[in-house]
């Protein structure tokens, strides 16, 4: 798809820009602070599969009329912007969403309404330290404090399996199983697609700490792989050849959405690769909690 980089960059900045202004504006008392991470916090952005994460943090004792208007500001400013790309709402690690415009181009928005009662529970926020620690690796806090900043997220090899337990073999699971009976194959390939990737690349990234050396773990190497996604092949080259297959599917539609999106074939193909990454992985953590 033929597209201007430097214009589709200033319209995403644009409508990121919009909607942090107007939940801040509309929302300033109740609002602790907004922390952008993944891709974009880096300025790694795909502009074949733009995804921003925006964690959103409220403060103490925060009332549920407030989440719904975080909500209708969300899809509020998105409205504004659909002459550019379409925009689909995803909260991950739970996705879907339904898109909001026609346009093939599609920005992913995962935003994350995190409690600041919950900040000091085990694991903070109710997302595992592991993943949190990657989150906090590539933040960028854009206004209010920095709730990621000071918190503990050192914790067991137990925790660790524990949490990869539910995420991969309960969660990521299940929701990619339910991807192709809530999507129409014959006519919604592309949420499979984004579905798919968004689960596989959750399975690879729990996968790369299952499967990294101790020595290298400490050293923070699952955090550089995790930034450096195009490594992450090479990696499970050393591990299994079926994940390492499934890796390579993977990664390759997270940079070639458009083609997999037109072509049936290879969503299924896809898909199947994201379920074989799962299930591998799962089965690993099962053998190692035995």
């Amino acid at each position: 798809m033929k597209y201007n980089e430097n214009k589709l960059k200033a319209e995403i900045d644009d409508f990121i820009s919009s909607l942090i202004t107007t939940l801040i504006s509309r929302l300033k008392s109740s609002l602790e602070s907004i922390t952008i991470v993944g891709s974009f916090g880096v300025k790694r952005i795909s502009l074949e599969r733009p995804n921003v994460n925006i964690f959103i943090f409220l403060k103490k004792g925060i009332k549920a009329n407030i989440i719904l208007k975080i909500g209708y500001i969300i899809y509020k400013t998105a409205i504004n912007y659909l002459k550019y790309f379409s925009v689909k709402v995803d909260s991950f690690p739970y996705r879907l969403g339904i898109p909001e415009g026609g346009k093939r181009l599609q920005l992913i928005l995962s935003p994350r309404v995190l409690f600041m009662d919950e900040q000091k529970d085990f694991p903070p926020f109710g997302i595992a330290c592991n993943v949190l620690l990657g989150m906090k690796a590539t933040r960028r806090v854009v206004w209010g404090s920095d709730p990621l900043k000071d918190i503990n997220l050192k914790y067991s090899r137990k925790n660790f399996l524990r949490w990869a337990y539910f995420d991969i073999g309960q969660l990521a699971k299940n929701m990619l199983v339910l991807t192709p009976i809530s999507y129409n194959l014959m006519k919604n390939k592309d949420l499979i697609v984004i579905e798919s990737i968004g689960y596989g690349k959750m399975a690879l990234t729990w996968g790369i700490e299952l499967f990294l050396k101790s020595k290298d773990l400490k050293k923070g190497g699952h955090i550089k792989l995790i930034k450096e996604k195009d490594k992450i092949v090479d990696f499970y080259k050393g591990i299994d050849k079926e994940l390492c297959e499934s890796a390579e599917i993977i990664l390759d539609a997270r940079n070639k959405v458009f083609e997999y999106k037109k072509s049936k074939a290879k969503t299924e193909l896809l898909f199947n690769a994201s379920f074989n990454a799962i299930n591998k992985v799962f089965d690993e953590v099962k053998r190692r909690i035995k």
